[in-house]
């Protein structure tokens, strides 16, 4: 008898166990899990022809399959706006458990442009300095920048950051040769649009967080480029290059950096940004009162909006609150789903109800961004359903 056939045979049963271990990167998903403190499913490669398999875990390989065939089907008919969209879906641990790619996506360390998906990461920015005491949600315009006007000197870092400072705003925001500083005096002279309250006229806009980083700016003596990288790139470990340009598409103007959309950043890095944004792993970003107040209802009941691109929701600080009933602040809370859809398709997300985060990444023209959120939003009750346990 040939006593090597069985060790043989060991070794290979070996090696194919361990090549199915939890600790195994997803295939294609390009993510570092040592650098972002996340752990991937080994995926197709660990199943087998069902044998042993628990019963639940089949009924969510079956629900994921229903997600993957319903985010198909709005790709091939047009909905999702774009040439690719990339669906990734992590849990609460930052387990990446489901990925799904159509069409002719980038490379996942490749930076695109995301339009508002960057106000999300931009809040946090400011959020950030709060933290560290440089900054308070409650300073005003004529605390720190010294505007002295009556109707516009009250305006705080909370007005700004909720979009409710009544401001008219200027398109100073999107020349590449205009300095922030520039811009600045052009937003001041224009004043509060006609009829608007400040702390009760909801107008989304870019003009918002452009007076946010001249705040920023005097209180730290730093630009947006350093900040950013001070307390958002280093911290969540981004890998490639993201940065924010006056036209981001066309990736143009760092002298002018457009705060609530000019930022161009790879889908790892983003999703590192979310893992870190919820404090998972070693990297945190926001302490949890300031995590908890970035997404909460900011809005008086008395609000008026006179321009959003989402009717049916609220805005919190930098972020969106999905939910069934967005005037109902418990019930809203209860339901919530946080994101900051951008208008070329870039829509990251995570919903607080079981913690789950991922993006839905696409790339298309302006609009897109409606779209693919109402995709999402079709496939949420589906995904949530997948993730229980």
């Amino acid at each position: 008898m040939n006593t090597k056939i069985p060790l043989v045979l060991s070794l290979v049963w070996a090696v194919f166990c361990l090549a199915c271990s939890g600790n195994t990167q997803a295939p294609d998903s390009g993510i570092d899990t040592a650098d972002a403190n996340i752990t991937h499913d080994c995926g197709p490669a660990c199943e087998d022809d069902n044998e042993g398999r628990d019963g639940d875990e089949g009924d969510s390989q079956n629900l994921w399959q229903e997600v993957d065939k319903e985010l198909t089907a709005a790709f091939d008919s047009g909905k999702i706006k774009g040439d690719f969209v990339i669906l990734d879906v992590f849990d609460d641990s930052g387990k990446l458990v489901h990925s799904i790619s159509l069409g002719q996506a980038p490379g996942r360390d490749e930076p695109i442009a995301i339009a508002s998906a960057s106000k999300w990461v931009s809040s946090t920015v400011f959020l950030a300095l709060v933290q560290d005491g440089k900054l308070s949600l409650d300073d005003t315009t004529g605390q720190v920048l010294g505007w002295t006007e009556p109707d516009i000197k009250d305006i705080t870092l909370r007005h700004l950051l909720s979009f409710t400072s009544g401001l008219q705003g200027d398109d100073c925001v999107k020349k590449v040769l205009t300095s922030p500083e520039e811009c600045l005096e052009l937003i001041h002279g224009a004043g509060l649009e006609q009829g608007a309250m400040v702390g009760k006229t909801f107008h989304y806009g870019p003009q918002h967080m452009a007076v946010a980083a001249a705040m920023a700016k005097k209180v730290t003596g730093k630009s947006w480029r350093e900040l950013f990288t001070e307390k958002v790139v280093l911290p969540s470990r981004f890998t490639s290059d993201a940065i924010y340009y006056t036209a981001p598409k066309q990736k143009v103007g760092i002298k002018n950096p457009l705060i609530s959309g000019g930022l161009t950043i790879s889908i790892n890095d983003y999703e590192r940004f979310l893992s870190a944004l919820q404090g998972i792993g070693d990297s945190t970003l926001l302490s949890v009162d300031l995590f908890t107040e970035q997404h909460s209802e900011q809005w008086p009941t008395d609000i008026n909006v006179v321009y959003t691109p989402n009717p049916d929701i609220h805005y919190a600080l930098g972020c969106w609150r999905e939910c069934s009933s967005p005037d109902d602040v418990a019930a809203c809370d209860a339901d919530l789903m946080v994101h900051s859809a951008g208008a070329f398709g870039f829509v990251p997300f995570m919903d607080l109800t079981n913690g789950s985060y991922g993006v839905l990444a696409a790339e298309g023209d302006s609009g897109a961004g409606r779209s693919n959120l109402e995709v999402l939003n079709q496939l949420r009750p589906m995904i949530a359903e997948a993730m229980q346990p």
